[in-house]
């Protein structure tokens, strides 16, 4: 299957386990340039950077660190046209009523702050690469947000989580698509 993505620049986050792994390795199939970020192991990319050293770039990055996340996008030496938002936690199980504070903002801080701090910085970067107006640039420019069932519905403990995934398949991805189709760009969610 061709989905036409020679010359596209991806990110992908949380790349170096489980879905993330797995959509850089069907990427870089399909021929764009890939940037792989990840917290705090890439050994699971190794084997992908000696295959595919022109076209593979490893990007390690807190995406709780709004500097960090601002220099990520800096470093990179093309605007990025599909940012695939796959990085999360789950930090275990807890009824709301013993949840901490603490617990329930890491949860909302990894999974969902750090999506609007990654998207806000491919935004600009979005606009400033169709400003310039290369080639194809813009045209397949999508944003994938993985979701997960506990968005919809997720056994009782999770309720940090299943919010998160719930703001990133529903509310905060169409909300993101109304203003985001004015740059350029399709926004898929999860289906459901």
């Amino acid at each position: 299957m061709d989905l036409d993505l020679d010359g596209v620049h991806a990110l992908v986050t949380g790349a170096n386990g489980g879905i993330g792994l797995e959509t850089v390795k069907v990427f870089l199939e399909q021929g764009p340039r890939v940037t792989a970020q990840y917290r705090s192991s890439a050994a699971s990319l190794q084997p992908l950077i000696a295959e595919y050293p022109s076209t593979l770039s490893l990007a390690q990055a807190d995406l709780a660190s709004e500097p960090t996340v601002q220099s990520l996008f800096a470093a990179l030496s093309t605007p990025v046209e599909v940012s695939v938002v796959n990085h999360a936690v789950y930090t275990g199980q807890a009824p709301l009523k013993d949840m901490t504070l603490a617990h329930w903002s890491n949860t909302l801080d990894n999974n969902l702050t750090n999506s609007f701090l990654g998207l806000r910085e491919y935004l600009k970067g979005l606009e400033a690469g169709v400003a310039v107006g290369e080639g194809r640039f813009g045209e397949r420019a999508a944003v994938v947000g993985v979701g997960s069932t506990a968005g919809k519905y997720r056994e009782a403990g999770s309720a940090d989580y299943a919010a998160t995934k719930s703001a990133l398949m529903y509310g905060f991805t169409l909300s993101l698509k109304n203003g985001i189709v004015k740059i350029a760009s399709t926004v898929w969610r999860q289906a459901e």
